[in-house]
């Protein structure tokens, strides 16, 4: 009879435990990137009153006799599933679609979360505003400018408000063009009609300077192409175009360039005025590289003529004003003067065995051998997820299940109960027997 007792006993406990792991999956229930428990039981251990007993000659076997002496708690499971995003439109918050934390650390040790939201601290910084825990990834190279995901993280910088150098129009990389044009010649045009196109280029001082093309039509099919410089800009003391066929573009009869009289290699020449103080060129001498023009994209259609400069390769000096996150984690910094520039690029850790984390509180969890070592790469790659800025990641907790599992916590707390207060009748019964 005392079984009895001390097996609902261990049932009473294990349920209350029970309920504290449904009531912090409800407290939690509105936690940014909080993933809720679940309490699974096992028998204790069994009491064999007679064992069993083999098949001998007619008689087959009997089974062995036992008796249950309670319950234990066989796993607190943490449940690793996606949780809803929600949209915030704030661009420090980051939310991880699929599999992955990311990764915060203090200098000495880091931890792993899912919590995104984000914040810039004073020097920089991404971080937890909570915590003051910086959020890790790669930098580039300070002198070339590339990545290497390969190496150790390091704290991720968005230093907003900082400054970068001008870079002159030119040096264009083999199959690339430091000028590129779009737009169509009217193919109604007759002889001396005209069209032109501004094009901006800028100085190795970052100083703007404007240049007008004129199209003059000269024939069926054909348009000569002059250059001059803004008659108010000093700094430049001559313009010209050169390259196979130039100055003239020739167009076959569907309206398309024809590269066969004319190979694309316009080049534009800019001699400044060594004179003129601050004027500069595009490598920091007197006499410019030639650039390399694409018109490669105009046409000659019975439409009015409409052509423009469509990219330089060079941009004033600017101020960093703003940011986005790719889906791959690459963290883009937009400048005041139009120039984008790679930032960082965000990391994230997977891990073997996800539920071995250890939580921590403050949204972070810790290694331990049950999880494995993190495995550290960059978002979208081998099974990680892809990050998405300007949402995070609520609660995966289900309301509706825990309020089940409520009723079925209180339920067997309740059946237990029901036990020990039978069986502490019957003891009564039993110490009264000898009245």
């Amino acid at each position: 009879m005392m079984r009895a007792l001390f097996a609902a006993i261990s049932g009473l406990r294990n349920h209350q435990l029970f309920m504290d792991t449904v009531g912090n999956n409800l407290a939690n229930v509105n936690t940014t990137g909080y993933k809720s428990s679940r309490m699974t039981f096992t028998d204790l251990l069994s009491q064999t009153i007679s064992a069993g007993s083999a098949p001998t000659g007619n008689l087959g076997g009997v089974n062995s006799k036992q008796i249950g002496l309670g319950s234990q708690v066989a796993s607190m499971d943490i449940i690793q599933l996606q949780g809803s995003l929600q949209t915030t439109g704030k661009t420090t918050d980051l939310a991880i679609q699929g599999d992955g934390f990311f990764i915060l650390s203090d200098g000495s040790k880091s931890v792993y979360t899912r919590d995104g939201a984000f914040d810039i601290s004073a020097d920089g910084s991404l971080v937890n505003p909570t915590t003051g825990l910086k959020v890790q990834g790669w930098l580039p190279d300070p002198t070339t400018g590339v990545l290497l995901t390969s190496g150790p993280t390091e704290a991720l910088l968005i230093p907003l408000g900082q400054k970068t150098s001008a870079r002159a129009t030119g040096g264009a990389l083999a199959g690339e063009f430091d000028v590129s044009f779009t737009g169509n010649l009217d193919s109604r045009a007759v002889p001396t009609d005209l069209a032109s196109a501004g094009l901006t280029i800028v100085d190795s001082l970052g100083q703007s300077h404007t240049i007008t093309l004129t199209f003059e039509n000269t024939g069926v099919g054909t348009w000569d192409v002059t250059a001059t410089a803004n008659p108010l800009d000093t700094a430049i003391s001559s313009v010209t175009l050169g390259g196979t066929g130039a100055p003239t573009l020739v167009f076959d009869g569907s309206g398309q360039l024809d590269l066969t009289a004319f190979p694309n290699d316009m080049t534009l020449d800019v001699d400044f005025d060594a004179t003129v103080t601050g004027a500069n060129d595009m490598d920091g001498g007197v006499t410019s590289p030639s650039l390399l023009l694409d018109v490669s994209k105009f046409t000659q259609l019975a439409q009015t003529s409409d052509v423009a400069m469509r990219s330089q390769n060079g941009f004033t000096a600017g101020t960093l004003i703003t940011f986005n996150v790719g889906a791959g984690g690459e963290i883009q910094g937009v400048f005041s003067n139009g120039a984008t520039q790679i930032l960082g690029q965000l990391a994230l850790a997977a891990f073997s065995n996800p539920g071995g984390l250890s939580r921590q509180g403050g949204n972070v969890f810790l290694t331990t051998g049950s999880s494995g070592e993190a495995l550290i790469g960059t978002p979208g790659s081998e099974g990680r997820g892809v990050a998405t800025a300007g949402n995070l990641e609520m609660s995966n907790v289900d309301l509706s299940k825990e309020f089940t599992n409520m009723i079925i916590g209180q339920r067997g707390f309740q059946a237990n109960a029901r036990v020990v207060t039978t069986t502490d009748e019957m003891l009564n019964d039993l110490v009264n027997l000898r009245r």
